[in-house]
């Protein structure tokens, strides 16, 4: 790591230093916080002053500093919430259950580590479903083994011959986790009461596969 450096009147400036120091203390470069810190204020140091930038090698962080501290970029607020990354899963494989207990998708699956415990998790999931009679199914998603805020999305293909019909479920929800660990979230499904529930096909089958279905995550900076 490079760190940071002041020059005073007479001193050389070897190579070196241009090609690496001077160089890099435009975004100055650190192995963790506590070198970081350690890089400023000291004999031969320069004083922090705010808009400064540095890099965290260890959590691979881009930081600013606002004049009272360190802040990652994700943290900071530029009047309004950017994206910071998006994650998503897409499957085409079918499932079929007529159990009344959620069964996973398993193909259906997203992992995402926040940058901030500030962020907001944006959550979009789209599912093809069908029934074979005339009540419906449940999707749920779970982040970390827990349902997500909101209730199971029921769904309901209509009246009549349903076995060869399908529709769209659409859930939408946000979630704060508050945590810099990754976050797993899974998609589960069941039948309501009797009969089969169906993901990314009919019930009967014959009418032909009616996927795929997809589930994206969007982290946005708080």
């Amino acid at each position: 790591m490079t760190g940071s450096k002041n020059w005073s009147a007479g001193d050389v400036l070897n190579a070196a230093d241009v090609n690496s120091i001077l160089a890099n203390q435009v975004v100055m470069t650190f192995a963790d916080s506590a070198a970081r810190d350690a890089g400023f204020g000291g004999a031969g140091e320069p004083t922090l002053a705010e808009g400064m930038f540095c890099f965290l090698a260890d959590v691979n962080q881009l930081q600013i500093y606002d004049g009272s501290g360190w802040v990652s970029i994700a943290d900071t607020d530029y009047g309004s919430p950017k994206i910071v990354q998006i994650v998503s899963d897409q499957t085409e494989t079918t499932y079929i259950t007529s159990s009344t207990d959620f069964q996973q998708i398993t193909d259906l699956t997203v992992d995402i580590t926040p940058q901030s415990t500030a962020s907001t998790l944006l959550v979009f999931a789209s599912f093809e479903t069908s029934h074979s009679t005339t009540t419906g199914g449940f999707i749920q998603i779970q982040r970390e083994g827990s349902a997500l805020s909101l209730d199971p999305v029921w769904f309901y293909c209509g009246n009549g011959a349903t076995t060869y019909s399908g529709n769209s479920t659409v859930l939408i929800c946000k979630e704060s986790p508050a945590s810099v660990a990754e976050q797993n979230f899974t998609c589960f499904y069941r039948s309501e009461t009797t009969g089969s529930a169906a993901i990314n096909r009919s019930v009967a089958g014959t009418a032909g596969q009616v996927g795929p279905s997809t589930l994206v995550v969007m982290e946005v900076a708080g």
